[in-house]
């Protein structure tokens, strides 16, 4: 499993596009914080948008979008499966 860290420069939002040659279906998404304030609270999951940027993730329907829970370990780990499931299908 490979680290990838980011952060954003401006504000709380960040937006990060994955893309993948061949249908896939995710199992699990890890997203680790450093058990402050500033760490994420939700995850919104769209799929096939050829460009995303703020304005569009704000006004289009995720497929799914997941609420972050954090754990003891300062972890917020949050199965792909679970979640307020917000759109159609998942």
């Amino acid at each position: 499993t490979q680290m990838l860290h980011v952060k954003s420069d401006a504000d709380e939002q960040l937006l990060l596009c994955v893309r993948f040659v061949s249908p896939v279906k995710i199992k699990a998404i890890e997203i680790i914080g450093t058990g402050g304030a500033e760490d994420p609270k939700t995850c919104k999951l769209f799929i096939n948008k050829e460009s995303m940027d703020f304005h569009a993730a704000e006004s289009t329907q995720p497929i799914q979008t997941l609420e972050l829970i954090p754990s003891n370990s300062s972890v917020s780990n949050s199965g792909a499966g679970s979640g307020s499931g917000s759109g159609s299908g998942s």
